[in-house]
């Protein structure tokens, strides 16, 4: 868990544009140069375990809703649990943890933010989609075994699991990216967002953002305009990281 953040970064979350509700996830900390992880929670300050297998799935009531297909436009064997489209696991051919799905229910994705090609419509959700390891060995055998859950950050930003951008696991390389430094918040990281700007359209914000730590990626987040009902999501208010929006739901996944 990300307890501190470097000084040199300025604030910039003043960008964050001030229209309806957002829902938030703030998924995986990294905590190497090669991340090499061996626990799973979720929801921030409650770190609820979650299943790094799908026998630890099925024990856990997690049930099976997609698998592996290559006509499909994730990878990974999908399961849910109690129905929350929410969180969405993904586990490999060997039934290891590999990604993490957010879905929302269309009928409460109305603007234009959801039109963007990284949401994609799976029946009467749309989803974002992310994974922890190359997308390509998921549903082709898996990785090899080994103690580790993922060593990547890979998020989907098309219809196709081809269509993936890699995050830099080290702050120096952001650098070299469209993702702009935000606010520092005690116990998450320093946050980034991609490509914001002054006066930019809100509905062009980019569903996701990255926290590092230490120099190294800490975590990521959902960012998702609306107001979606789940007890996954936190609803703390928008003072607590500085941004100028009207609320945030808060969602939180940590991989140490």
């Amino acid at each position: 868990m990300a307890s501190c953040c470097s000084d040199e970064y300025s604030d910039h979350t003043d960008y964050i544009c001030q229209k309806g509700l957002w829902n938030m996830h703030v998924p995986f900390p990294f905590i190497s140069t090669k991340p090499e992880w061996d626990k799973l929670s979720a929801t921030f300050l409650k770190f609820r375990k979650l299943p790094l297998s799908t026998d630890e799935a099925k024990a856990s009531g997690w049930v099976q809703t997609a698998s592996c297909k290559d006509d499909a436009y994730f990878r990974g064997n999908r399961y849910i649990l109690n129905n929350d489209i929410a969180v969405m696991l993904l586990f490999d051919s060997k039934g290891k943890i590999a990604g993490i799905q957010n879905g929302v229910p269309k009928s409460g994705a109305t603007t234009d933010f959801f039109k963007k090609p990284y949401w994609v419509e799976d029946g009467s959700m749309l989803v974002v989609s992310a994974y922890f390891v190359d997308p390509k060995v998921i549903c082709a055998g898996g990785r090899e075994e080994s103690d580790y859950l993922g060593d990547s950050l890979y998020i989907q930003n098309g219809a196709s699991p081809s269509s993936v951008m890699e995050i830099p696991l080290k702050e120096k390389d952001v650098g070299k990216t469209k993702w702009v430094n935000g606010k520092c918040v005690y116990a998450m990281g320093q946050h980034y967002w991609y490509d914001i700007s002054k006066g930019m359209n809100c509905d062009d914000y980019f569903p996701a953002f990255l926290l590092y730590n230490g120099g190294k990626l800490n975590a990521f987040g959902w960012a998702t305009m609306g107001d979606f009902k789940s007890d996954r999501y936190e609803h703390p208010p928008s003072f607590a990281l500085g941004v100028t929006i009207f609320k945030f739901n808060f969602h939180y996944f940590g991989l140490l």
